[in-house]
């Protein structure tokens, strides 16, 4: 009998979570996707929906600005962007700034021709000073795509 009453005190909260599930259904005009459909395109492609009724999803490919008409029928897989990681993207680039930084320096110390002054031999702590900000800012400014996948399910 316990079993029951605690089967039925989460069963609204089982159906809560997959009514906030998103779908197809949810794509606004404008929403940008990513989509598998090897029946329309060889290579996945990525667009903004222009459309979308109850069989038929139009994408405006953004590069070139050409609309494919896609069924559901050939859908492999739908994916809606969610934006960019700036923050992520700006821990990846301080990263990649301080090994490109410290390892320039110490191309410099070897290379470089100081004509006596120990000054080159800072090159690497210069490259450790710097190349973590500039590598950071680049990368929250590229920042990477984040991407959801959608059920296909509810056709």
């Amino acid at each position: 009998m316990r079993f029951f009453f605690l089967f039925c005190a989460i069963l609204p909260l089982a159906s809560a979570t997959s009514a906030a599930q998103p779908s197809l259904s949810s794509l606004d005009r404008g929403t940008r996707v990513r989509i598998d459909a090897p029946q329309i395109s060889q290579t996945r492609f990525s667009g903004n929906v222009s459309e979308l009724d109850g069989l038929l999803l139009t994408v405006t490919k953004q590069k070139t600005g050409e609309q494919l008409v896609v069924p559901f029928s050939t859908l492999v897989s739908v994916e809606r962007s969610l934006g960019r990681s700036r923050g992520r993207g700006a821990i990846v680039g301080a990263v990649i700034g301080l090994v490109a930084g410290l390892g320039l320096g110490v191309v410099c110390v070897s290379v470089c021709d100081t004509g006596g002054s120990g000054g080159a031999n800072l090159a690497p702590a210069g490259g450790l000073f710097l190349g973590p900000p500039v590598g950071a800012v680049l990368g929250a400014l590229i920042g990477k795509e984040r991407w959801q996948r959608l059920p296909l399910s509810a056709r």
